[in-house]
């Protein structure tokens, strides 16, 4: 993982790690409150989207994620596996559209995520890896399946 340098040694209790981690999820994933999500990075975070841009501090990520999401609302997320390992944590999801012909075609593609907590409830990184033509390939899929933003 590419990710900042840590240069604090503190290591926060995992309770506290995985209880963030699901409120961050809570709020982007199943409530779609993306204004609320973004808040959850510190000032300085850095958002590293390999295909849509790096953002340096919350507002770049707020302004990114807040226009980027806002076409998406009939996305929906499934968390595969998540490991936390320190104040790192490693998740593979997916990013899912519901079948417009309601025929139960399964429109989706994976994601692998890496975050790193930063204490307070807070993050100071975020890195999304993933599979830029599968990506194409799905939405293309969607589309014509009949989908609409």
């Amino acid at each position: 993982m590419a990710g900042p340098e840590s240069n604090e040694t503190q290591v926060f209790p995992r309770e506290e790690v995985e209880a963030v981690f699901h409120e961050f999820r809570r709020r982007g994933e199943e409530d779609h409150d993306w204004e609320a999500w973004a808040d959850m990075f510190t000032e300085d975070a850095l958002y590293e989207e390999h295909y849509l841009g790096t953002f340096h501090g919350r507002a770049q990520i707020k302004d990114f994620i807040t226009s980027t999401m806002k076409d998406y609302s009939a996305s929906s997320f499934w968390l595969e596996w998540y490991l936390i390992d320190g104040n790192r944590i490693s998740m593979y999801l997916w990013n899912n559209w519901a079948d417009p012909a309601g025929k139960g075609q399964r429109f989706g593609f994976p994601n692998t995520t890496f975050l790193e907590y930063a204490g307070d409830g807070k993050f100071s990184y975020q890195e999304d890896v993933y599979n830029m033509k599968e990506c194409e390939r799905v939405m293309s899929d969607w589309f014509a399946a009949g989908g609409k933003l």
